[in-house]
């Protein structure tokens, strides 16, 4: 066979397999939630990855249009919940008090997706802007590498906005007037 016929066959067995559903696949599942179940190491699920039945370690190696569609059973916020317990005594009385937590997969910041947990990731902010909720309409948000949290130092109001210090465009927050530039 020549290896031209050899990739030819090679390609043509690929598309094929890609074609027959595989039940298994975390994908065709809970997403996520199956991953997590089968092996917390790999949490994620990516449709486009055969081993493990499409789980990965991390949330980044997954391209976008990897990631399973959202469904009523599939949601990235899944939270799991554990129990913790603690007694007291003090004297005559003794208490218990248990409570629940909601936990899931750790936010992997840094990985350029927004997770529960984390204000920002990279250049993905959600639904945030200067605007909303930070009442600053002009500028851009930054997101704070290592920590995922905003920083709104680039955020600032236009000239005749009321202002306080350091919240104008111009850095001129008139004291007398209380607006930009004014």
């Amino acid at each position: 066979m020549t290896r031209a016929s050899t990739w030819l066959l090679s390609l043509a067995a690929s598309l094929l397999a890609c074609r027959i559903p595989n039940e298994d696949h975390c994908g065709r599942r809970l997403g996520d939630a199956t991953c997590i179940e089968q092996d917390p190491a790999r949490p994620f699920c990516s449709e486009c990855e055969a081993e493990y039945d499409g789980c990965v370690e991390s949330a980044s190696s997954i391209p976008q249009e990897c990631r399973p569609a959202k469904t009523d059973s599939s949601d990235d916020s899944l939270t799991f919940t554990s129990t913790s317990t603690s007694t007291s005594d003090t004297g005559d009385e003794a208490s218990t008090e248990t409570g629940a937590t909601e936990t899931g997969p750790e936010p992997e910041c840094g990985n350029g997706i927004k997770e529960p947990g984390e204000d920002c990731d990279g250049a993905d902010f959600g639904e945030l802007d200067c605007a909303d909720p930070y009442q600053l309409p002009q500028g851009m948000l930054v997101c704070v590498p290592g920590e995922c949290v905003v920083d709104t130092s680039q955020c600032c109001l236009q000239n005749g906005e009321l202002c306080e210090a350091g919240e104008c465009c111009n850095d001129n927050c008139n004291a007398i007037t209380n607006k930009c530039g004014i």
